[in-house]
């Protein structure tokens, strides 16, 4: 399945919700980077990733996800991966990247 980026709606403390769902990889990634850097160039710098319905992430995707937290935390911003799978949280912690990056099991533990 490749993956699919649902349109960005508001979330609470006008943070803007994107749900992701399929694989994540090399051929894939670069549409996610691109969707985020659309929404930081309109100004949108909280940022929640619904990762309930995604299939595999791989270390591309994960380099996505690195900058785009980064990016946003340059401005003041945050960036919150929701309900991973147990695969894609293990392939954070195998990369050294889990606790670089902010998790929550889903929107409403934040």
């Amino acid at each position: 399945m490749g993956m699919k980026i649902a349109d960005a709606i508001p979330a609470d403390g006008g943070a803007l919700l994107i749900k992701v769902s399929g694989r994540v990889d090399t051929s894939s990634c670069r549409e996610l980077h691109d969707r985020i850097e659309v929404l930081f160039r309109g100004g949108n710098f909280r940022l929640l990733i619904d990762m309930s319905e995604i299939d595999g992430l791989c270390s591309s995707g994960i380099s996505v996800l690195l900058t785009a937290d980064a990016t946003a935390r340059a401005h003041g911003g945050s960036l919150m991966l929701l309900d991973p799978s147990v695969k894609t949280q293990t392939m954070l912690m195998i990369l050294g990247v889990s606790d670089s990056l902010s998790i929550a099991p889903s929107a409403r533990a934040m």
